[in-house]
């Protein structure tokens, strides 16, 4: 009938937007949750270099975390968008506006609720008569865009993290830890905590001269002591300072 109609393409108009604004929160939420929970992993890899098994127990988490939240924020949402998947009929988007428009609340359900009953002259008039009190009551407002700014958060976070990483120079080991993961079946070790420098501008020397080799540790650590291999002969170094 004419009157139920209006109200079903109104509600249609309403899932629409219901759904759209689903996938707008969706996206946000798939694209910090997935930056964060890939940077943790990512972090832990550089600080304790993990072994190719640990590697790949983080690789694949991160695959299964990754499709879990893309299904749930994304591709649930798109498909009923999409009308793929059945999504809220009309009786449940019916509460939704009328939780936000408390003047139809009752009457919207009601009017939704008669299609079910024969259709009487009364109920005729009855739908007749609510669908006037709705005529100018736009549905779609009851779904808001900006409500999704409060999401946003979850969305800048990550790229706040990175912002950190690039302006205090760590981006080198964050790339690297990174593609540890990726590569996660090769053995990788650890780099030394320190290493040497040489501060002779000459190696070169006259034979059966006596010849300083000098050096320098950098780093976090300083070796209690330091040989050198020499035409298999090693020689201990004499400290002179703490580097």
């Amino acid at each position: 009938m004419d009157y139920f109609q209006e109200i079903k393409f109104k509600l249609e108009q309403f899932t629409k937007r219901y759904y759209l604004s689903a996938i707008i929160k969706g996206g946000l939420l798939f694209f910090g949750f997935g930056l964060l929970y890939a940077f943790f992993w990512i972090f832990v890899e550089n600080f304790f270099w993990l072994s190719p098994v640990g590697r790949s127990v983080v690789f694949w988490s991160l695959i299964l975390f990754e499709a879990f939240l893309l299904s749930k924020f994304l591709l649930i949402p798109l498909s009923s968008y999409l009308r793929i998947r059945k999504g809220i009929n009309h009786q449940e988007a019916s509460k939704i506006i009328g939780d936000f428009f408390p003047e139809i609340k009752d009457k919207l359900l009601n009017a939704i609720q008669l299609e079910d009953h024969p259709q009487s002259d009364f109920i005729i008039a009855s739908i007749k008569q609510k669908t006037a009190e709705f005529k100018l009551i736009s549905f779609q407002k009851a779904v808001r865009f900006k409500d999704n700014l409060k999401y946003l958060r979850f969305a800048v976070l990550p790229v706040f993290v990175l912002a950190v990483i690039y302006t205090s120079g760590g981006q080198s080991k964050f790339k690297d830890s990174f593609h540890r993961v990726l590569d996660h079946k090769t053995v990788y070790t650890p780099p030394p905590p320190f290493r040497f420098v040489l501060l002779n501008n000459n190696l070169q020397t006259i034979e059966k001269t006596p010849f300083f080799l000098e050096v320098k540790t950098m780093g976090d650590v300083v070796p209690d002591q330091v040989e050198i291999v020499f035409e298999n002969q090693s020689y201990l170094l004499k400290k002179l300072n703490d580097n």
